[in-house]
């Protein structure tokens, strides 16, 4: 028998499984042990993690039972820890500072709201207007008022518009 009739004879699919060079099925193959192999690998695994938990826990308490404890700096309190909120935008201008009381300077109040009242509204209508929409002008200080609101832009969408 030569080397390529050894070979072939090795590899016939009559003969069953391939052997390997001493004489025993591939380690791949399947065999009879294979349930308690699969049990076994089963149980080794989840030793190995049982164990790797245990050693990271074990670990943790050892570096938190032997390392010094460092100094922390007291905390503030905790009103002073928080930054302020601002207040939400508006597109409102801030009020008038209270004036000194007295009924001038309650009823000088009443004129200056009164008044911006008037301008707000008279804003709007002219923003439902559709004539105002081939005025250049009234174009420019209305988006100017919507941006930026103040009442010398309200003052003049009143002046240049419908």
């Amino acid at each position: 028998m030569n080397a390529h009739s050894a070979a072939r004879a090795i590899r016939s699919p009559s003969k069953g499984w391939p052997l390997c060079h001493n004489g025993r099925k591939p380690h791949w193959e399947p065999t009879d042990e294979q349930p308690f192999f699969t049990l076994q690998l089963i149980l080794c695994i989840a030793l190995g993690l049982w164990l790797g938990a245990v050693a990271i826990g074990l670990s943790g308490w050892l570096a938190w039972r032997f390392l010094p404890a460092a100094q922390l700096p007291p905390l503030p309190p905790p009103a002073a820890m928080r930054a302020p909120v601002p207040p939400p935008p508006s597109n409102e201008p801030a009020p008038a500072p209270p004036a000194p009381q007295g009924s001038d300077a309650m009823f000088q109040h009443y004129q200056q709201n009164l008044h911006s009242q008037q301008l707000r509204q008279y804003e709007d209508a002219a923003r439902r207007d559709p004539a105002n929409q081939s005025n250049p002008q009234c174009q420019f200080w209305l988006e100017q008022s919507r941006n930026a609101p103040t009442d010398q832009s309200r003052e003049n969408v009143a002046r240049l518009c419908r």
